[in-house]
């Protein structure tokens, strides 16, 4: 898991290396009951680089414990990161079921 994590870091730190802030990263990741390790990672991202409502880079959500029966609510969730005109990247750190539909919405929206 801590691979995955460095990964992770690794590709946001080349997004946002490029210069400051005209722009978002949205983080996806699970709660502290399904994945600590990829929570703890997007709040470290967020107090480097600092959340988009506090003028900011990182947008962050978690999506639903339940996510195999929220399934809706977790595509919502990742197409309304699309809604912010400032929003370039969209790193999820793992793929649960809804997150390729997600994607098709968002590529039909961009």
């Amino acid at each position: 898991m801590k691979k995955y994590l460095s990964y992770l870091l690794m590709l946001l730190l080349s997004v946002i290396t490029f210069g400051k802030s005209d722009y978002h990263v949205g983080i996806i990741t699970g709660t502290v009951s399904q994945s600590e390790d990829g929570l703890r990672g997007a709040e470290e991202v967020i107090k480097k680089y600092g959340s988009a409502d506090k003028g900011g880079e990182i947008v962050h959500i978690t999506f639903p414990d339940n996510f195999m029966q929220e399934m809706e609510t977790t595509i919502s969730q990742m197409v309304s990161l699309a809604d912010d005109p400032k929003m370039k990247a969209i790193v999820i750190a793992e793929a649960i079921p809804g997150t390729v539909e997600a994607f098709r919405r968002i590529r039909e929206k961009r």
